[in-house]
């Protein structure tokens, strides 16, 4: 029952003013809450912000009780409870009342007086709600959006402040990719909302401000509130992303078990299966996502309660005490959250499964029809969840054939986009304009608040709300049934394709068929502010080239491959191809790092026993589908591998392997590029093609290393090595999974010295290349006998050319650097480019 029903329900039987607190928490703990009826800013009902009515509107006024209310803690409702000696409460009210204590079994009345006064405010405020906008690189125009609200009640440190560190957290692991090159397929918005507490008011006035631009084009919400509130994973979701949700826990180590992944404690402590519960409830900004646009949505949080929800010990010392004292479940939550939203944001087909979601709907007929019993024919549902799961198979089936097309023409771009659309827009088919009864602006039939606070099934609201009433109430709910028929349907309408008759519909005579695909790609499918463009065989073969020279040559002596490296690349380029618009950002950087990711991909293939090349020497891989499974799920990135030909492998090994000319210690081309400065960079950020990040990108080496003590190191005791014992006047805290390994100490002497030793050796390195380099620059003697050389290869020159040049390019440089360089194919074109620019014709 939610605090508004408790405080109405009082109401209507007479009650002055109502006293609420909570049983089971923290005994001096006072749970604050609304007390509003509904979501969102109660001067405007159904619309946003904006227009407003009046506070004494009768719309206003109904949103909230008749009576004043107030919560109190547990140890002063006790102490309340125990003077009300007259009549005893009922027994099935004493099976739910959890003190066992006969002196609080009485409902008075009794000899205490309560002086109640009521000093609350109504005072207009302004609310904020911040966003990040991360614009897709292909579908800009498609959102994938993640959301956590920023006000609390007290100081917040579950609520919602540790959501909100783990969003800020994927804020700046996807600006780190960003600095790599990379941009999502589509647009990712990070969602800050404010006045969460009062009814989710924030999301939604900004849901209803945006309803038709986000009910075409939002393709999910992932939401995250109290993040971390104790052990265990709990995740609600609607079921076309189950199986998404499951394949990311299965790669993300559990932050409370050592050797172990999140799905692997999840399914075990649900009896062996991952329990994914449904979003029927209204307690969080998903809601106004899901229950009124539509939109396809998750929520997740580690602990099942806590017991200082919404109170004053909602603090700092709680977190480090009792939910997360190492932050490892913190990092949990960022990894799992930030992965999914790249997989919904990068996955060229959605990773949406309607097959879960028909298996759910016919479990719900069956379930109802147990319900209703005889009486009621459940025929129209019946029907409509058959045709649904029909869509569903037909969707899977497709889904597999365009997943497994990998050609970039126009025809295939428009089947993506059409069948991406399909499966984003068949969560809007579950929407009625006309609503919950009672609760209209609750438009989801399948999924949505009880009108009943004794209903207890997740599903049909309206139909099962219907079903208490009995009697007259018959045909009400024969109506309810064939509504959600009719949604059913609706949603099995939008996930089935349009038959081939239609789609293939000839184009003689500018059919509109065809205007409008061609309408279609120029809109959709062109490049969004940035340069885009494929690479010619012939180019590709240059870069190999010049990045072999590179590495047989100038590389080592080097050891180190910035963005100056880059655009002398460039230079190379354009040497061999005048016309060319290849840049050393993004084209080439962009590259390298493209053949880099895959040359490792290739390289953990092709180490499995089993796998290889196929016989046919057309550098494709041979395994079988178990293996490739396997695969698969150790390293996502080799997803769209299998059925590509690698013929670079061999020239990949030498740039990128360990066995490289340079030798197994050598930085590699690679990683120079990736270890590239901040300011180069940000010069590349949302200009690549081809960057992709994977799970290991995203997550880096933040995944915890699990299985240490929860033991807290204050910084003002870390020098004397001190721990500090946990607070003794906190609150208790459910109790903690065993842990089995203590954390290291590093209080050590000798872990002193061997940390000192290291960054001695360390920046010995490093002076020893700056030497070399150095040495290498001032060599000037030895770098003329090497231009000379080189120019006496060039039969056209004369003697005085030869003579001339080496002068010229061994006085500055960054000719000397590119000279020595480049290819030896590529030098006679750098030097003719010379002889025009200096007149020594």
């Amino acid at each position: 029952m939610s605090r508004h029903e408790a405080v109405a329900n009082a109401a209507a039987r007479g009650v002055a003013a109502v006293l609420m607190y909570t049983e089971g928490g923290f005994r001096e703990g006072v749970e604050r809450g609304t007390v509003m009826r509904g979501v969102g800013d109660p001067l405007s009902p159904g619309w946003a912000g904006g227009e407003r009515l009046r506070v004494d509107d009768p719309r206003v006024a109904g949103r909230f009780p008749a009576i004043p209310s107030m919560p109190v803690s547990e140890a002063a409702a006790e102490g309340i409870l125990a003077t009300l000696d007259t009549e005893r409460m009922p027994h099935d009210w004493r099976e739910s009342f959890q003190s066992g204590d006969r002196r609080f079994w009485g409902v008075g009345p009794g000899p205490t007086m309560l002086n109640f006064t009521y000093q609350g405010e109504q005072v207009m405020s302004t609310i904020h709600n911040v966003f990040a906008v991360i614009k897709g690189s292909e579908e800009a125009d498609r959102y994938v959006l993640l959301g956590n609200h920023r006000d609390a009640w007290t100081y917040g440190a579950v609520d919602p402040n540790s959501g909100t560190a783990a969003l800020l957290d994927i804020a700046r692991r996807f600006a780190l990719l960003m600095r790599s090159g990379w941009r999502p397929r589509r647009t990712i918005v990070l969602c800050s909302w404010d006045a969460e507490e009062f009814g989710m008011i924030g999301s939604t006035e900004w849901v209803e401000q945006n309803l038709l631009n986000l009910g075409s084009k939002a393709v999910a919400y992932f939401n995250v509130d109290c993040a971390v509130q104790g052990p265990g994973l709990f995740v609600s979701a609607t079921p076309q992303l189950d199986d998404l949700l499951v394949e990311i826990t299965k790669q993300v180590k559990d932050p409370d078990s050592e050797n172990a992944y999140v799905y692997e404690q999840w399914a075990a402590a649900n009896g062996g299966v991952n329990k994914i519960q449904r979003l029927s409830r209204v307690d969080s900004d998903f809601a106004p996502f899901l229950q009124h646009a539509g939109i396809a949505s998750i929520d997740l949080y580690f602990g099942i309660d806590f017991p200082v929800y919404h109170t004053a010990f909602d603090s700092y010392d709680w977190m480090v005490n009792f939910g997360d004292p190492l932050f490892h479940r913190h990092v949990t939550v960022t990894g799992i959250w930030g992965l999914v939203a790249l997989r919904l944001a990068d996955d060229p087909i959605l990773p949406f499964n309607y097959l879960s979601y028909a298996a759910e709907l016919q479990e719900y007929k069956n379930a109802l029809n147990a319900l209703v019993g005889e009486s009621i024919s459940l025929d129209p549902l019946t029907a409509a969840v058959e045709d649904f799961t029909t869509a569903a198979y037909e969707a899977d089936g497709e889904i597999k054939k365009v997943r497994a097309d990998e050609s970039t023409n126009g025809q295939t771009l428009l089947r993506r986009r059409m069948l991406n659309d399909r499966l984003m827009l068949t969560e809007r088919g579950f929407l009625d304009p006309e609503g919950l009864l009672g609760r209209e602006w609750f438009k989801h039939l399948i999924y949505g608040p009880r009108g009943d606070s004794e209903r207890e099934n997740e599903f049909f609201p309206g139909v099962t709300d219907g079903k208490r009433k009995g009697g007259d109430e018959q045909a009400k709910i024969r109506h309810e049934i064939w509504r959600v028929s009719r949604a059913i349907e609706r949603a099995a309408s939008a996930l089935r394709a349009m038959s081939e008759a239609r789609t293939n519909a000839p184009s003689a005579g500018g059919s509109q068929c065809t205007q409008g695909r061609s309408q279609y790609r120029r809109s959709s499918f062109r490049p969004c502010d940035r340069p885009r463009r494929s690479w010619s065989d012939r180019e590709e073969l240059i870069l190999i080239s010049a990045l072999k020279e590179l590495v047989a040559t100038g590389w080592k002596s080097d050891n180190g491959f910035r963005g100056g490296y880059a655009q002398k690349i460039e230079e190379w380029l354009k040497n061999e191809f005048p016309t060319t618009d290849l840049k050393a950002t993004p084209h080439i950087q962009s590259k390298i790092t493209t053949w880099k990711r895959n040359y490792y991909s290739l390289s953990k293939i092709l180490d499995r026993s089993g796998v290889g090349f196929n016989v046919h020497n057309d550098f494709k891989i041979d395994c079988s589908d178990d293996q490739w499974d396997q695969i698969v799920r150790q390293d996502p990135n080799a997803r769209t591998m299998r059925h590509k030909a690698w013929p670079l492998w061999d020239d990949w090994k030498m740039i990128f392997g360990n066995d490289r000319a340079t030798g197994g210690t050598a930085e590699g081309i690679g990683e120079a590029v990736a270890n590239n400065t901040t300011d180069e960079a940000f010069t590349s950020i949302g200009e690549s093609a081809d960057y992709y990040p994977s799970f290991e990108d995203f997550l880096g080496s933040d995944q915890v290393q699990p299985g240490y003590t929860n033991e807290v190191v204050d910084d003002n005791s870390a020098q004397s090595g001190q721990n500090v014992a946990a607070n003794t006047n906190a609150p208790p805290a459910p109790a903690p999974k065993k842990m089995t390994r203590k954390r290291k100490s590093c209080d050590d002497d000798s872990a002193l010295l061997n940390l000192l030793s290291n960054l001695h050796a360390e920046t010995n390195a490093r002076l020893d290349k700056l030497t070399a380099r150095i040495g290498y620059e001032i060599d000037l003697g030895q770098a003329r006998k090497e231009i000379f050389r080189h120019l006496g290869n060039i039969p056209e020159l004369t003697e005085s050319q030869r003579y001339d040049l080496c002068d010229i390019i061994g006085k500055e440089n960054s000719r000397l650097e590119i000279f020595t360089g480049l290819p030896d194919a590529s030098k006679p074109g750098y030097v003719r480019r010379i002889i025009e620019k200096e007149g020594l014709n």
